[in-house]
């Protein structure tokens, strides 16, 4: 069951907060989960080592709302089958992205509750 429930989901989006959506699953191997989940532009963070506070969950993500690319200078964001192609500083662009985003963070909850996640680096490539 995905929490919270849609109506209450649609109140807290009206009052300007996005809260969490997550779901608990029974336990099972992070990366057994992530293999029946795994798509194009899904990704397993895990946090192995660190004290218990911090190194005790593992995220899945898929399906994400938006994909941030750049290259030689140019910004490349796709979102909702659109492209929008932008050449100023990368990292500027990403920060304002992120400010749109006013999310609620739940106690109850580990400290990440969603956002913007994924790999960022520099002149990186990746081969399959």
């Amino acid at each position: 069951m995905v929490t919270p429930a849609k109506a209450h989901f649609l109140d807290l989006i009206k009052s300007g907060r996005i809260p969490p959506l997550y779901s608990e699953f029974p336990f099972a191997s992070p990366h057994i989960i992530y293999q029946s989940l795994i798509s194009t532009n899904s990704l397993l963070l895990e946090s192995v080592k660190g004290p218990e506070k911090i190194a005790r969950y593992s995220f899945v993500a898929f399906d994400p709302c938006l994909i941030f690319k750049t290259k030689d200078g140019v910004v490349e964001i796709e979102s909702s089958d659109k492209k929008i192609m932008l050449s100023r500083k990368p990292l500027s662009i990403l920060k304002d992205l992120v400010r749109q985003y006013k999310q609620a963070p739940y106690d109850y909850l580990p400290p990440f509750q969603g956002g913007i996640a994924g790999l960022l680096s520099y002149d990186f490539e990746l081969y399959f």
